[in-house]
């Protein structure tokens, strides 16, 4: 299983633990050599919220990245991937 997928694969699972505990969730993993890497966004719909908050940043980072900040990484298939504009 190739990084981006094992990071993908972390981090619905965390998805899906927090879900359980009624959580809202961002979380962003990167890797150390600083390849590509993932995130993931659940939340309830709560405006004004620290999750909603941290996404929001994030959706501007991906932007000055040339990523598309509405993208969904479970569609593209295990081998899916955006190409990254690296500053």
């Amino acid at each position: 299983m190739s990084l981006l997928n094992q990071q993908r694969s972390l981090l619905a699972e965390f998805r899906d633990k927090a879900k359980s505990m009624g959580l809202n969730i961002f979380a962003v993993t990167e890797p150390l050599e600083g390849s590509v890497g993932a995130s993931i966004y659940s939340a309830n719909g709560l405006h004004g919220g620290a999750v909603r908050s941290a996404r929001a940043s994030h959706v501007e980072w991906e932007k000055t990245r040339g990523i598309d900040p509405k993208h969904d990484w479970s569609d593209l298939g295990p081998y899916g991937t955006q190409k990254v504009t690296r500053p």
